[in-house]
């Protein structure tokens, strides 16, 4: 042990001088951090934020409503898929405008694989409003959506035990 520490220990000496003598001035790696970025083609923007800015937002309220017994399917599939139906006047805008969780959940070049993705989101979805919130009160059992709590928590489960707000 005692010689893997000496080793190591002069493998260490030996690097900071040869390090030192090669490199006498490190100031060179130093680099100014830009103020701000400009990411452009033909001179327009190719970044905007607006659009994630308002999904983030979106995302925020469907999980509010999936932990919500006031919640419907077709309110929450609104939210989801159409970008709509907010408490958010401005996120409401941008679903107009074509913004939507949904659309940029599982999106790229397999569009079959996708549209199966989106569809178990859905899935799940309904799955909350039409079994967990009608046994919002009601204790889970194997197979049987209800609630489960301990000293930590109260959580409402389907009837897989899954809290469907936390798996979607």
């Amino acid at each position: 042990m005692m010689g893997t520490k000496r080793r190591f220990s002069a493998t260490a000496v030996a690097a900071a001088i040869l390090g030192a003598s090669l490199i006498p001035n490190l100031a060179f790696l130093a680099y100014a951090e830009k103020a701000s970025y400009s990411f452009e083609r033909d001179g327009a923007s190719t970044v905007s934020f607006g659009g994630q800015t308002a999904r983030l937002k979106m995302a925020d309220e469907l999980y509010d409503g999936m932990n919500s017994n006031e919640s419907t399917a077709d309110a929450l599939l609104q939210q989801f898929q159409e970008g709509t139906g907010f408490a958010d006047p401005s996120l409401d805008e941008a679903g107009k405008d074509g913004k939507n969780v949904a659309g940029k959940t599982a999106s790229g070049c397999l569009n079959e694989e996708n549209a199966a993705a989106k569809e178990k989101l859905a899935d799940m979805i309904k799955d909350f409003a039409n079994n967990v919130i009608p046994a919002w009160n009601t204790a889970a059992a194997d197979g049987s959506p209800g609630v489960l709590s301990d000293n930590k928590r109260t959580i409402n489960v389907n009837s897989k035990g899954w809290e469907v707000d936390q798996t979607f």
